[in-house]
């Protein structure tokens, strides 16, 4: 009985903990968190990004060459809002020069520090596309925010059957010795 207790413990202390890294880490910029997510959309970056993958972004104190960046830009003729490319030289008036692992020519865009969104840290391979299908339709994120509420209610885990066999047994073991006593 103990143990049980334990591990329920333990579980509830582990899940606070990794909310709390969540919250202190990786929370979106549009709850106020530190980290931007960004779906990759096109070639320029491979093979370091491929089309869909998801990558996360933060913001740094300063930029140096070599760093993947995400920055925003105003071009009315583009639909994309953010680029995201390697910083691969600075400019004397402090902004960056940036290109696609993929491409060519450096960029036509040179971003200022403001513009940057952040440098890249995490990157998780195609998951931008269940992000993007998820958006898709509100039901579809309403119904696998559900599913990860109720997984995350429902005890799953090494042990509790193994826990709940044993009580079974040592009731029906109670309950024979009384049979015998009679």
């Amino acid at each position: 009985m103990l143990n049980a207790k334990f591990k329920t413990l333990l579980t509830v202390v582990v899940s606070l903990l990794v909310l709390l890294g969540w919250y202190v880490m990786l929370r979106p910029t549009m709850l106020g968190g530190p980290t931007t997510y960004l779906i990759i959309s096109g070639i320029s970056m491979e093979p370091t990004f491929f089309d869909g993958d998801l990558v996360l972004v933060t913001r740094q104190a300063e930029y140096q060459v070599g760093d993947v960046i995400a920055y925003e830009i105003d071009d009315f003729y583009l639909t994309e809002r953010y680029v995201i490319h390697r910083i691969v030289g600075k400019t004397p008036t402090g902004e960056f020069l940036t290109q696609g692992d993929n491409r060519e020519d450096v960029d036509s865009w040179m971003p200022t520090s403001a513009q940057i969104i952040g440098r890249s840290f995490i990157q998780v391979p195609r998951a931008g596309r269940v992000v993007a299908f998820l958006q898709e339709e509100p039901w579809r994120l309403a119904l696998a925010a559900g599913v990860a509420i109720i997984l995350s209610v429902i005890p799953i885990g090494v042990g509790h059957s193994q826990d709940r066999r044993q009580r079974r047994r040592q009731r029906l073991a109670q309950r024979r010795k009384q049979r015998i006593s009679w």
